[in-house]
């Protein structure tokens, strides 16, 4: 069945035809669900005898998430010609709830595979704070310190990691600043003057949602 979020704006469209040897004006609406949750409002349109064309019914999904049956009735002159509905229902979902995090920490270390840079351990504990099982690509996002201030959040895509949680659960995330199998680290701390910049890490799902972030 399709699947949409709610107020997602989506546009049906439908074969009309006139069976008959004459032109006709018609006026249909698709809506959803028995009371009408969304409605497409009244299209008019004209075929002439013997004329298929697609029209095309645009809706605004309901607020509510749930199942709903879609239906179509077409008019001519006022009155109902015929009521149809469609063989598979319309799926709202209820957008997606961010993880929640905890027990947030960051260490700083000699990045082995580049001597002359620091680099960051980063560790929390993901939560799904939601009854459904949720799925989030988490992308590890990290800031330099220095005496000018932190720079502009760093992205590392590469490092990136899809989770499924069940309702409730907990996972312990960690993430090595060194990484031995790939001869690189995670994240890149560098010095001035011999003093070591600073450095926050957190992560960022695919929606723009941050975790709090962990800074050393």
């Amino acid at each position: 069945m399709p699947q949409f979020s709610p107020r997602e704006i989506r546009t049906a469209v439908a074969p009309m035809s006139n069976p008959t040897a004459k032109s006709f004006s018609y006026a249909a609406e698709l809506y959803l669900g028995l009371p009408k949750a969304a409605s497409s409002g009244a299209i008019s349109f004209s075929l002439a005898a013997g004329e298929t064309r697609n029209i095309s019914f645009p809706v605004t999904m309901p607020d509510a998430p749930g199942t709903y049956p879609v239906y179509l009735d077409v008019f001519v002159a006022g009155q109902l010609l015929g009521a149809y509905q469609a063989t598979e229902d319309v799926i709202i979902e209820a957008p997606l709830v961010p993880f929640t995090f905890s027990n947030l920490s960051a260490s700083r270390t000699r990045c082995q595979s580049a001597t002359a840079w620091n680099t960051l351990n980063f560790g929390c504990t993901i939560t799904n704070p939601t009854g459904r099982s949720i799925t989030h690509i988490l992308t590890p996002m990290y800031r330099v310190g220095t005496k000018r201030g932190y720079s502009d959040p760093i992205a590392r895509p590469e490092f990136a990691r899809e989770l499924t949680l069940s309702p409730g659960q907990s996972y312990n995330y960690y993430l090595p600043g060194n990484q031995p199998a790939l001869d690189r680290c995670t994240i890149l701390l560098g010095f001035s003057a011999g003093v070591p910049y600073g450095g926050c890490a957190f992560l960022r799902d695919e929606n723009g949602n941050d975790s709090p972030q962990a800074c050393v």
